[in-house]
């Protein structure tokens, strides 16, 4: 697809920042729209072929997404009775697959709106669609017109699920011909005018590392790398639990808290989320928050699966543990690797909490 030149109307000059070069080449043809030296270089590798997006974060927003030669597609339109995408929902696919690739092999649902998750759940390998997506939602039940993302291959039951709960992108593993027929029905894309479905590759390994990009006030360009985040690994956190559930539903919460907005708090039980927290400035008020909805769902947790309250903040200045204590949770894990926290771990198991700290921080901004 053409990208209009008029949405660009600066050159891009070289910009050295430690080894990387950036470079526009190009700024459009006589047409008005980009050629092929309209070109990315970064740490020798290209990106180019632009695509222009329906739009960006705004309707008014321009946006190109740029691939590097040979790279595999995260995702293909399955079905474009609505167009193509914007910026926002591709970052709510890749949020999604970045969330569910530790976890591919079992039937899984992501549930992501504006680029935070708003639920999350694993089910053993028997389990349907419409019952993982239901377990998904248990974490926020209101929320509605953003992204589902699922391991399973969509059929006709789960689209019907859908008509009850609207979304405004359903990104699977496939759909069967019924699926397509009935989310593609006339009936349907009235009641779901803006559905868009899309097939991913749930093949596709997470990067090993991510390269972020934003210009300042001051017209320069901030680089970052970001290591790709993953489950932590049991043999390199302090204190993990010693029970294997406990462990699975703590590496699954904090994975889960890590690609929410920082400062974020997320309550597990097993490997279905409860509550979510997000977008906090303080610690301490991200827990309180998520332990305010917990308590409101209580009935909602299984009380044979272990419930694991999971923090990407850290605790050198506040205490979480009196909060904890309070509301019977036996298990937390965090980031910790502070000096200040060096006690926690003894405190809380002092008070009956179990304390797991990663010694790595990931904030997501």
């Amino acid at each position: 697809m053409a990208v209009s030149a008029s949405a660009w109307d600066h050159r891009l000059e070289f910009i050295y920042l430690t080894s990387v070069a950036v470079q526009n080449v190009c700024m459009g043809d006589s047409d008005g729209s980009f050629g092929s030296l309209f070109t990315f270089t970064v740490g020798g590798r290209s990106y180019e072929h632009p695509e222009e997006l329906k739009y960006g974060t705004n309707p008014h927003h321009k946006c190109v997404r740029l691939r590097s030669d040979g790279s595999r597609d995260v995702c293909t339109i399955a079905d474009e009775h609505v167009g193509a995408l914007s910026a926002t929902n591709m970052h709510d696919i890749d949020l999604g697959l970045r969330m569910l690739i530790p976890y591919r092999e079992n039937p899984a649902v992501a549930l992501v709106k504006h680029v935070n998750p708003t639920g999350m759940a694993i089910a053993h390998p028997g389990a349907t669609g419409p019952e993982v997506f239901r377990a998904a939602r248990v974490a926020d039940p209101d929320a509605t017109h953003g992204t589902v993302v699922t391991t399973c291959k969509v059929d006709s039951s789960l689209g019907e699920e859908l008509l009850a709960h609207p979304a405004h992108v359903l990104a699977a593993a496939g759909f069967t011909d019924d699926a397509l027929r009935l989310l593609g029905s006339d009936e349907f894309c009235t009641r779901m005018r803006s559905l868009r479905l899309v097939e991913i590759d749930t093949a596709l390994a997470v990067n090993g590392q991510d390269l972020q990009a934003s210009t300042l006030v001051d017209g320069s360009l901030l680089v970052e790398w970001h290591s790709a985040v993953a489950p932590p690994e049991r043999s390199a956190v302090r204190n993990p639990p010693p029970d294997e559930c406990a462990w699975a539903a703590a590496s699954f919460g904090y994975h889960v808290a890590l690609h929410c907005r920082t400062l974020s708090a997320v309550a597990v039980s097993g490997l279905k989320v409860i509550a979510i927290a997000s977008g906090y400035v303080n610690s301490l008020h991200a827990l309180e928050a998520v332990l305010g909805t917990l308590s409101r769902r209580r009935h909602l947790v299984d009380e044979s699966l272990p419930l694991v309250l999971a923090s990407d903040g850290h605790f050198a200045i506040v205490d979480p543990v009196p909060l904890l204590r309070q509301h019977g949770i036996k298990y937390f894990v965090a980031a910790g690797g502070k000096a200040e926290e060096e006690d926690l771990i003894g405190r809380a198991a002092a008070a009956g909490v179990h304390v797991t700290l990663t010694a790595r921080r990931a904030f997501r901004h």
